[in-house]
């Protein structure tokens, strides 16, 4: 279906145009630092040498393509099976960082803003997640906006953490079709609606 729909150029779709570097995540990061947002401090390795060199408990890993959770460090070191030293996948490895949590919503003009408060290292392993709608959205909205023009999206969603020392969001990732029903919930239909009005227009 996507790609018919991919085929009719009247037909009007979210992110019609994007780049690349909209499905590669260190792309991504490298182009958000660029443009002015904070990320984490970043190593992609498949060494378990590399690995080792981090403290317990002050790092978290994920895969370098996306597709599953974000796990710490120690879990992915005791679950993934080393050969001459190397595993088969490299993984993206940060700092640890802590809540608040924010996830924004840019929608053509659109923005929305969420804390979200769960007690896993990612809130999307269990459905008990509370998420609170922002009344005031944060600085780094104008920031992303940027990079998505860049990227040529008009909808997507940005995760942020905060840094436990200076106490700034840090930029995660940017998803171009991201969930968003429970957050629409939250807001009462006013994400569904922007994107309707986003589409209509």
């Amino acid at each position: 279906l996507y790609g018919w729909l991919l085929s009719q150029p009247q037909i009007r779709l979210f992110n019609r145009n994007h780049l690349p570097a909209v499905g590669n995540k260190p792309a991504m990061l490298i182009l958000a630092q660029k443009l002015g947002l904070l990320i984490p401090d970043t190593l992609i390795t498949n060494e378990a040498e590399e690995l080792g060199k981090y403290s317990a408990g002050s790092a978290i890993a994920k895969p370098v393509a996306g597709g599953d959770f974000c796990y710490s460090l120690e879990q992915l070191h005791s679950s993934v099976q080393f050969r001459n030293g190397c595993a088969a996948m490299p993984a993206i490895v940060q700092n640890k960082l802590v809540a608040p949590e924010i996830r924004i919503y840019i929608v053509g003009n659109y923005a929305f803003a969420f804390e979200i408060r769960s007690q896993h290292l990612d809130y999307r392993v269990k459905p008990d997640a509370e998420i609170i709608p922002l009344a005031t959205l944060p600085d780094e909205v104008e920031l992303l906006r940027k990079l998505m023009a860049h990227l040529r999206m008009d909808f997507g969603a940005a995760d942020f953490k905060t840094d436990p020392k200076t106490k700034q969001l840090v930029f995660l990732e940017l998803n171009s079709s991201p969930m968003f029903v429970r957050f629409d919930q939250m807001v009462k239909g006013s994400l569904c609606e922007a994107m309707i009005q986003t589409l209509l227009g």
